[in-house]
């Protein structure tokens, strides 16, 4: 199973990362929206952790470029904001889960 990982932190990418692969999981990260988009066209992650906030392209944009991509991708939210609109609009948005 392929992983990707996506936050403009590149230290939650990092650790991320690093325990996927520890699980055996093949792992690629991106630092924005638009590499995890490109990415996403040609690596075809089975999975994707996508953080809400980053600037620029932000996580719900984002979610839409990968589900215009492949809609087979499962994409999970990740974000320190869990408000009910957030959730709800990752949701809308063809996201699996949010964390």
């Amino acid at each position: 199973m392929k992983i990707m990982v996506v936050d403009d932190d590149q230290q939650i990418t990092k650790v991320l990362a690093r325990y996927f692969s520890s699980k055996h999981y093949t792992v690629i990260t991106a630092n924005d929206g638009k590499t995890a988009v490109e990415l996403a066209q040609t690596e075809f992650p089975h999975l994707v952790f996508l953080d809400v906030n980053m600037p620029g392209m932000d996580g719900f944009a984002t979610l839409t470029g990968i589900r215009n991509v492949n809609s087979s991708i499962k994409v999970i939210m990740i974000s320190g904001d869990s408000s009910p609109a957030f959730v709800e609009r990752a949701r809308e948005l063809g996201a699996i889960d949010f964390i």
